[in-house]
């Protein structure tokens, strides 16, 4: 079955020795950058225990994690069957980061209390069973373990659907609320969403193009994001007004 990952445009894209080191260089700048945000956020969860910024923490660190598998099935090139399962975990903390940062603001739109925390908790701890089951069904029968690129395609526009949710609610906040602190809230999703398009069209045609867009376009959008949570850490009392309606992050 790896048969159609070997011969796929996708992986003559990965495996071009001189792209790689664009690759590396970009999965550690949103690494750092992913890291960077989630450091702020549980600063700042530390005194507001806003289950919203608990969201943002486990949203960007799946992202961080994604690229840290991203990392790691790089030099697996030569072994198809490793690189196959590195990509598959990449796909599903990739899912998992955006399905947070959507229920984040859709946290964000109305009351929330203990329970919210609880279940944004359980929802962080089933990725322990997925991935449980993915390497487990890896380990028993790797030879036909199904290749990453019949499906990744779902995901893609999975995600594509999650960050136009965000980038709508991040602007309808931002129209309603005319602070600065947020003026670059729908300016860095739409950034990420549109890095999302452009992975679905290298998913599509494994364009080297494609993919250079997408990733510079998460690199700036994250970058974007960690310029604005600094500002914001510079004006606590606005933010924790913020906070206490449970409408002011993010």
């Amino acid at each position: 079955m790896l048969e159609n990952l070997i011969n796929s445009s996708e992986y003559h894209v990965l495996d071009n020795s001189s792209f790689e080191p664009f690759v590396y260089a970009s999965k550690m700048i949103s690494l750092v950058l992913a890291l960077v945000v989630v450091v702020y956020a549980y600063q700042f969860y530390k005194t507001y225990r806003s289950p919203v910024l608990l969201g943002i923490i486990l949203s960007f660190g799946f992202m961080a994690l994604a690229d840290i598998f991203m990392v790691l099935a790089l030099p697996t090139l030569n072994d198809p069957i490793l690189f196959n399962l590195f990509f598959w975990l990449r796909l599903f903390t990739m899912a998992y980061g955006f399905t947070f940062l959507a229920l984040s603001y859709h946290h964000s739109t109305k009351e929330v209390g203990k329970a919210d925390v609880f279940i944004l908790k359980i929802s962080a701890l089933s990725v322990i069973p997925v991935f449980a089951m993915l390497t487990l069904t890896w380990f028993s029968n790797n030879s036909n373990f199904p290749p990453f690129i019949i499906y990744d395609k779902y995901f893609r526009v999975y995600n594509i659907c999650v960050m136009g949710y965000v980038f709508i609610k991040s602007f309808q906040y931002s129209i309603s609320h005319v602070r600065k602190d947020f003026i670059y809230l729908p300016l860095a999703y739409g950034i990420l969403w549109a890095g999302q398009f452009s992975i679905l069209f290298f998913t599509l045609d494994g364009s080297l193009s494609a993919v250079v867009v997408a990733f510079l376009a998460k690199d700036v959008g994250l970058a974007i994001f960690v310029i604005m949570l600094h500002r914001m850490s510079k004006s606590k009392p606005s933010f924790k007004e913020g906070v206490k309606t449970s409408k002011g992050m993010l």
